[in-house]
């Protein structure tokens, strides 16, 4: 008689694979992974995380001539901020920067042509 499957190894079932070594409890988060490991986990590129290196944005540490990559700091980048302010002036830099680019095109319209009436410029 046969046992149906159940799709799970030998191991699998006893629970060996979520273990760390003799470690029981909670499986943890790395201290520090490598530059490769942190490219697969992010999916960013190998020359966007050694700028975000060089930057120091990325936080590491080198042991012997191997570059290892905080793990909370990719959180810590790769985390949202709920921070309304930094929202709130990327909006105020965005409303000038439109403003200034109207301005311009008013004056290269100006000087090349009379706008019509009801143009944003005449305002």
């Amino acid at each position: 008689m046969s046992v149906p499957s159940t799709g799970f190894s030998k191991d699998e079932r006893r629970g060996r694979l979520a273990k760390i070594g003799h470690n029981s409890g909670p499986s943890l988060d790395p201290l520090a992974v490598t530059v490769a490991e942190a490219q697969r986990i992010t999916g960013l590129g190998l020359t966007t995380i050694w700028a975000l290196i060089a930057k120091k944005e990325l936080g590491s540490v080198l042991i012997g001539r191997r570059k290892l990559i905080l793990f909370a700091s990719l959180q810590h980048l790769l985390t949202p901020a709920n921070d309304d302010q930094s929202t709130q002036e990327r909006s105020a830099a965005a409303r000038r920067l439109r403003a200034r680019r109207r301005k311009i095109k008013c004056k290269t319209d100006r000087a090349t042509t009379t706008p019509p009436t009801g143009d944003s410029c005449s305002a």
